[in-house]
């Protein structure tokens, strides 16, 4: 069976039964074994929403463009609580 490696900062699609959407990946959480990913969406101004790790589909293959316009479209107040993510993408953009 394949298992994706997900990191913090990646840009995942995920599915649910009651949502579908697209997300950075800023926390991971795991108990019993379960692990679940907080994701920043888009929709909701960069706020967070838990999904669980089968139902993160792929990891999302974005330009380095396209990611940075998606969080620079979240809310004022993320930036400063995920700065380490941001300033990644940034470097990345630079030495592209």
């Amino acid at each position: 069976m394949y298992y994706m490696s997900l990191s913090l900062g990646d840009f995942v699609y995920y599915e649910t039964n009651f949502i579908k959407g697209e997300g950075v990946i800023i926390d991971l959480s795991e108990e019993k074994d379960i692990k679940t990913y907080l994701i920043s969406i888009p929709e909701y101004n960069g706020d967070y929403k838990w999904i669980k790790y089968n139902n993160i589909k792929r990891k999302l293959d974005l330009s380095i463009e396209n990611k940075l316009s998606t969080i620079s479209n979240f809310g004022d107040w993320w930036y400063g609580f995920h700065k380490s993510i941001y300033q990644k993408l940034l470097i990345e953009a630079i030495l592209n």
